[in-house]
């Protein structure tokens, strides 16, 4: 199996809600093993023993192993464990319930893709499965009492962890109640999910990677030389979650092949429809045993996901300012975080080039080529359904026009500024569409100012070279 495909694998699983509660469940289960055999020697006599000197030998001795945390009888003992066991059923059953219930009210507000990234938060999950752990815990230690157990046979040391173990919890509920308010206020999400699309962007437009975008002759220029076209389906029907392209140009490398992918991450893929041509100088099927090794580079799951799709994860921003835009709702203040965030992983795109990926040999002959998005794909995916939304209230097309003005800023090599004035454009012919009062109308037409200003001297810039020229 293909490193990619285990370390996504494994990503799943880590991600997953039941992978930590189930780990610190078996961490308990293990613990009242461990404190069952310390419970059959007799470290806790020694233990209370030297205690007891410390103290000037005044103490009687009591029986107990565990200082401190010894038990009188098995009665008390039972009663002890049982209400632990019982509190952290209750609490844990408690507290989830409400807090979902203020999940649901979010999300309904939000999106609902907020109960997710609530699930799946690594607090949350160390919390149920440490009451969950002690629970079970307690449970098997009050197995081990009998009735007519006397003193020294108690289970002291298992006692003393739980009860410990009790303290600990104490503590952890307190942080996740509070991390459950924090976690529904809109900065907060939106700032986890502008991380996540920053992290994509370094892993993805690695800084000072050359910019080696090709137009689509170029890439019917390298199939020319190639005498057969063979395309390749999905055997499955889904998101495309990630592909590796270093498996497909092995392939391609070894069977002298130009592989072109037809599809990227986050695209919806259909059997009947190919992901990808194999193109090759000479006349052959492809093998099953050649299918399902193309097959293998591609991972199609039933949702989108983080990997490579970084118009996930912008897609999530702009639907929670979409909501907050509603009638409804009617918040433009979380639409306006939310445009803040977009324009900072804008900015960071800017910095980076987005090239088509071609894999090639090192005489420079191309083995595998697949598209990418550009920044006018990311632009439109992030301010589009804000300004379509946002089209009666002049205050976010400002924020647009504002947030533009800094990209233009950010853009210093003057690659995108073409694209940020066509929407710097498009934004204000929406709002004027919506036929806003005069004073709201000079504000936005001062801050399109500077981009109308621009246009308006490259254009007399071109003008004045083809006169010269001619």
């Amino acid at each position: 199996m293909p490193l990619a495909k285990l370390q996504t694998r494994f990503d799943k699983i880590m991600s997953s809600f039941w992978f930590v509660p189930g780990l610190l469940i078996l961490a308990h289960v293990l613990l009242f093993f461990l404190t069952l055999w310390m419970d059959s020697l007799d470290l806790g006599q020694e233990i209370g023993a030297d205690i007891s000197d410390a103290l000037g030998g005044t103490t009687e001795p009591s029986g107990a192993k565990v200082p401190w945390f010894g038990t009188t009888s098995a009665a008390s003992t039972r009663v002890v464990l049982s209400m632990i066991a019982g509190a952290m059923a209750g609490i844990a059953g408690t507290v989830f319930s409400i807090t979902l219930v203020v999940l649901q009210l979010a999300s309904a507000q939000l999106g609902p893709r907020l109960l997710n990234n609530f699930m799946y938060e690594r607090i949350n999950q160390v919390v149920l499965g440490q009451f969950l752990g002690l629970f079970l815990f307690s449970l098997l230690v009050v197995n081990t009492i009998k009735d007519d157990a006397g003193l020294t046979e108690l289970p002291h040391w298992s006692v003393a962890t739980a009860i410990l173990l009790s303290i600990v919890n104490s503590g952890l509920l307190i942080l996740f109640i509070h991390n459950v308010s924090v976690s529904i206020q809109p900065s907060r999400i939106v700032r986890t999910l502008n991380k996540r699309i920053e992290k994509n962007l370094h892993q993805l437009y690695p800084e000072g990677a050359e910019d080696a975008w090709m137009t689509e002759n170029k890439k019917a220029a390298l199939t020319e030389s190639y005498r057969f076209r063979s395309p390749c389906f999905p055997k499955d029907t889904g998101y495309v979650e990630y592909i590796n392209l270093d498996s497909l140009a092995k392939l391609a490398d070894k069977k002298d092949w130009l592989i072109k992918v037809l599809v990227k991450p986050g695209s919806f893929v259909v059997e009947q429809k190919p992901i990808l041509e194999v193109h090759g100088h000479a006349e052959e099927e492809l093998s099953d045993e050649h299918r399902d090794a193309l097959c293998s580079a591609f991972s199609i799951y039933r949702s989108k996901t983080y990997k490579q799709d970084t118009g996930f994860a912008i897609r999530q921003v702009t639907e929670i300012a979409t909501k907050s835009l509603s009638p409804g709702i009617n918040d433009p203040n979380t639409a306006h975080i939310c445009i803040d965030h977009l324009t900072s992983s804008l900015a960071l795109l800017l910095q980076r080039s987005i090239p088509n990926r071609v894999l090639a040999r090192e005489d420079g002959q191309a083995l595998v080529v697949a598209d990418a998005d550009r920044f006018p794909d990311f632009l439109e995916a992030s301010f589009d359904p804000i300004r379509q939304f946002g089209a009666q209230i002049p205050d976010i097309a400002a924020h647009l026009l504002e947030s533009l003005q800094t990209l233009y800023s950010v853009d210093r090599d003057s690659r995108e500024s073409q694209t940020l004035r066509a929407y710097a454009r498009r934004v204000m012919d929406t709002a004027l569409q919506a036929d806003p009062v005069e004073d709201d109308r000079e504000r936005l037409q001062d801050l399109f100012a500077p981009f109308e200003l621009v246009g308006q001297q490259e254009e007399e810039a071109k003008e004045g070279k083809a006169e010269a020229a001619s």
